[in-house]
């Protein structure tokens, strides 16, 4: 036999869990919503639905875990990205030094580590710098570059 409180409650219940913010606030949510829709119903079908709140409870929980995981996979995607871009760019800033000084590969980086030193800048904004200063040289030209990003 079917029950429609009990049917209206658990749609009402799926709906809590697609769109849920907070795990713990959905959680109390279901348990009111399940508590209250069992008025008439029989034994059995009360202990069938206690357990399909109490799935929705655990999936409630792994969903939260999963948006968790996946914020800190973000988090570590941003800094993996932004890391391959500075990477980039020292590359291509190396051989523009080495080009313009006509030295080694390993002397162009030699040089641009000490620039970081003497300026106090970073890496990546000595790079951006050698980077500006040859765009700027050559108007209207490609920059003259090893591994161009």
């Amino acid at each position: 036999m079917a029950f429609p409180a009990l049917d209206a409650a658990a749609y009402r219940i799926s709906g809590i869990v697609a769109t849920m913010t907070d795990a713990g606030t959905a959680v109390e949510e279901i348990a009111e919503v399940a508590a209250a829709a069992c008025g008439e119903a029989t034994e059995e079908q009360r202990d069938r639905f206690a357990e399909f709140a109490a799935d929705q409870m655990a999936l409630v929980n792994d969903l939260d875990d999963l948006r968790q995981r996946n914020c800190g996979l973000r988090c570590e995607l941003a800094g993996m990205t932004e890391e391959i871009v500075t990477r980039k760019r020292v590359d291509r800033a190396r051989g523009i030094v080495a080009a313009r000084q006509r030295i080694t590969l390993l002397a162009a980086d030699e040089y641009l580590r000490r620039q970081t030193v003497q300026t106090g800048h970073s890496l990546r904004d000595v790079a951006e710098a050698v980077i500006a200063a040859e765009v700027r040289s050559r108007p209207g030209q490609a920059p003259l570059a090893l591994g161009a990003a």
